[in-house]
């Protein structure tokens, strides 16, 4: 072999080297793409499991529960997920169920305590978000009641001063 042979073969590896490099740079962006899909699909899923334990509770008329569970996913956020069974328990105030379901997943105790905790806060929020919606209906009654009043009236009032307005 001659050096120019050696020269231009040495120089295609080179250019070779440099185009799988770019290939291979070019996967990677892909692949750390798709991780993230993968991982928004989980938090999606697991946001509409949630909502639907949510619901479910809900509709077998333990709004209490519901409203308790609610709570510890929002705050817990995305790891809420993990510890589906043990805030299902603490919702239903079961604290025997939760411990159970705790151990199961290797939950340090101080963890689970501090689940408790919140759950209890939150209950405690339940009767505040409840007498809140009661005064807030009341209120929206007591407006259109005014309204309706104010109407009736005017409309009295129309009719007793403006005889056109009887036709």
């Amino acid at each position: 072999m001659d050096s120019e042979t050696v020269s231009n073969t040495l120089n295609s590896v080179a250019k070779r080297t440099k185009e799988v490099k770019k290939e291979t740079d070019g996967a990677k962006i892909a692949t750390i793409d798709f991780t993230k899909a993968q991982q928004n699909l989980m938090e999606k899923s697991n946001s509409l499991r949630a909502k639907l334990e949510v619901l479910e509770l809900k509709n077998k008329g333990h709004a209490k529960a519901s409203y308790v569970l609610a709570g510890l996913y929002e705050t817990l956020g995305v790891k809420g997920a993990e510890y589906s069974k043990v805030l299902n328990a603490i919702a239903n105030g079961d604290v025997v169920a939760a411990k159970s379901a705790a151990e199961a997943i290797k939950l340090s105790s101080e963890q689970l305590n501090t689940m408790l905790d919140m759950g209890n806060k939150i209950g405690k929020l339940f009767e505040t978000d409840q007498q809140t919606q009661t005064i807030e209906m009341s209120l929206k009654d007591t407006g259109e009641d005014y309204r309706k009043s104010w109407v009736r009236s005017m409309m009295i009032y129309f009719l007793r001063i403006d005889p056109v307005f009887k036709r």
